[in-house]
């Protein structure tokens, strides 16, 4: 059909409906069963008549015919922007797979796999993930963090009035936490040698008597892959015995 002029005033701003992102339906056709029959080509009649005229069932058992839904491409470097250049022609959809999908219920096996549905395979080889890459655990030291940073007395792994708890994130499998004073002493040493991703320090020293606020040095040492060295400030709380 020829467009009409007259019904675009700004042919510039005359965008398709949805972008043209109509949804297409492939139904496929069981003629030899009894009941609900989904019927070769017909120019879509009974699909149309159930979704004009049935009611849920109908348009439920319908859609469990459904074998394919897509939503189509345009060719590259073509886009539909006026209406007024659209091709005045047919438009041909082509929806392309390997194998169809059917049921042929005119030649079932006994014992076919699947109960006669088509079967098929797949690997994520190209996708897998990696261990012991060397080149991404050393570009991973940069997300290495202490959390929260600054902490103000307070943080979320708390459960009770006397816990003073932060986390270490994004650590290697085996690496080893030396915490500094500003003045260059070791107050602790953490090591780690497991899979999860981080550890947690309880404010302590090594000798286990809470640490005072101030400024902190963590070093980071992940043999085979390299060091990293984070800054961590504290302020903590005294301790609150009112609940006791």
């Amino acid at each position: 059909m020829e467009p009409n002029l007259s019904d675009y005033h700004d042919e510039q701003e005359q965008i398709p409906v949805f972008g043209g992102k109509h949804y297409i339906y492939i139904f496929g056709h069981n003629e030899t069963l009894a009941s609900n029959i989904m019927p070769g080509y017909d120019s879509c009649r009974k699909i149309y008549d159930v979704l004009e005229n049935g009611n849920s069932a109908d348009k439920m058992q319908l859609f469990m015919h459904a074998m394919w839904v897509s939503i189509p491409l345009v060719p590259k470097n073509y886009a539909f922007k006026n209406p007024l250049t659209i091709p005045n022609q047919d438009i041909k959809i082509k929806i392309r797979m390997a194998n169809p999908y059917f049921r042929d219920i005119g030649e079932l096996e006994q014992y076919a796999p699947n109960n006669n549905y088509p079967m098929y395979s797949f690997n994520t080889n190209n996708i897998v993930v990696e261990k012991d890459v060397v080149e991404v655990a050393k570009e991973k030291l940069e997300l290495i963090n202490v959390v929260p940073n600054p902490y103000y007395g307070y943080s979320e792994y708390e459960a009770t009035q006397v816990d003073n708890y932060v986390r270490f994130t994004n650590l290697p499998q085996k690496c080893t936490l030396t915490i500094y004073q500003s003045n260059g002493t070791i107050i602790r040493r953490l090591e780690k040698d497991n899979e999860n991703p981080y550890i947690t320090w309880d404010l302590k020293n090594q000798s286990q008597i809470p640490i005072s606020g101030g400024i902190y040095i963590i070093h980071i040492n992940a043999p085979g892959i390299g060091e990293k060295v984070i800054k961590w400030f504290g302020v903590l709380r005294p301790t609150d015995l009112i609940g006791y």
